[in-house]
């Protein structure tokens, strides 16, 4: 019997990972929004999260925006939301027991994005708004690398599918650093 030749593994179409993004973004956003209402619901809640967090809404604590400033929140971004693309390359999806720790760790990684946001506002309220004015774009950053992880965990990524990835979320965090420096207050 002759044997069919191995398929080469192929990048995930456009829809495939453009599902997968929408998906974890929209996920992203009910847990935050899920948090804020939790902490702002629950009796002692808010009182507790601004102890926690211990924020001090006022523009006279921020730097002015500055390409340094700028660069410096992009970088931090990225090494926190783009490393799932690398978890296809250790073979993790594989075997089960890998696969579901690759799978918490992900999950672990938006849950703490989501918890200091959520316990800001639900913990501040509106007050806290005017200092998010990057979340959007932070978190469409964010889920770059965990919508690659969905896809991977399906099919695996080739080389061009994570440096779109990479370059995907060095752009979309650039845009949030720059939001985030330039549209909170300020000194």
């Amino acid at each position: 019997m002759i044997a069919a030749p191995v398929a080469r593994a192929r990048c995930p179409n456009t829809t495939v990972a453009l599902r997968a993004w929408v998906g974890v973004y929209f996920a992203l956003w009910g847990l935050t929004v899920g948090i804020a209402a939790l902490v702002w619901l629950a009796p002692g809640g808010a009182s507790f999260a601004r102890g926690v967090l211990s924020l001090t809404l006022s523009g006279a604590h921020n730097p002015p925006p500055s390409i340094g400033e700028v660069g410096s929140i992009t970088t931090n971004n990225i090494m926190h939301s783009v490393w799932p693309l690398s978890l296809g390359l250790l073979c993790v999806q594989r075997r089960r027991f890998t696969r579901l720790l690759a799978d918490g760790a992900v999950f672990a990684n938006l849950f703490v994005g989501a918890l200091l946001v959520g316990g800001a506002v639900g913990g501040y309220g509106v007050q806290a708004l005017e200092f998010l004015p990057h979340v959007p774009l932070e978190w469409a950053g964010i889920v770059v690398g965990t919508a690659g992880w969905v896809v991977e965990r399906g099919r695996p990524l080739d080389w061009l599918a994570r440096m779109f990835g990479l370059a995907l979320a060095a752009i979309l965090l650039g845009c949030a650093a720059v939001a985030e420096s330039c549209l909170v207050p300020h000194r």
